[in-house]
């Protein structure tokens, strides 16, 4: 399933969290597997929603890359609970260090689940897998 470019907003790309449907056009003509790719990645559950752009509240995951900055094209996916969803990344041309991605609606509301999030880029890739607590709305 695509995420339709629903839930990528990249930091220091001056993008508001809720606007995150939109993405930085990249450089069509960079060379995946010729660029310098990230070691690491530490994936971080956040206690906030944010709009996805089929207009449904998703859990947002903070993405911090480790290493290199991230260049050029590349997918995030994302399985939770079942369910996997891909969207494409366009980072500027100066690379992003991270960005964050908002999950299937639903997940991480009322039971803790285990998140797995694959970065790619050509051949390469990162994997994490993250815990997500539940968000209990309406709680007081």
């Amino acid at each position: 399933m695509n995420m339709n470019l629903c839930s990528i907003a990249f930091f220091g790309s001056g993008l508001f969290p809720a606007l995150a449907a939109l993405l930085i056009a990249g450089n069509p003509q960079a060379a995946p597997d010729g660029l310098p790719f990230p070691g690491d990645m530490e994936c971080v559950a956040q206690p906030r929603y944010c709009l996805r752009a089929d207009g449904q509240p998703g859990r947002e995951i903070t993405l911090n890359l480790k290493g290199e900055k991230l260049l050029g094209k590349a997918q995030v996916e994302v399985t939770a609970d079942g369910r996997t969803e891909t969207a494409e990344l366009s980072p500027a041309g100066e690379g992003r260090s991270g960005f964050r991605v908002l999950l299937p609606a639903g997940v991480g509301v009322k039971h803790e689940l285990r998140v797995n999030l694959t970065l790619r880029q050509g051949a390469r890739t990162l994997e994490k897998t993250v815990t997500v607590p539940a968000i209990l709305v309406g709680r007081a």
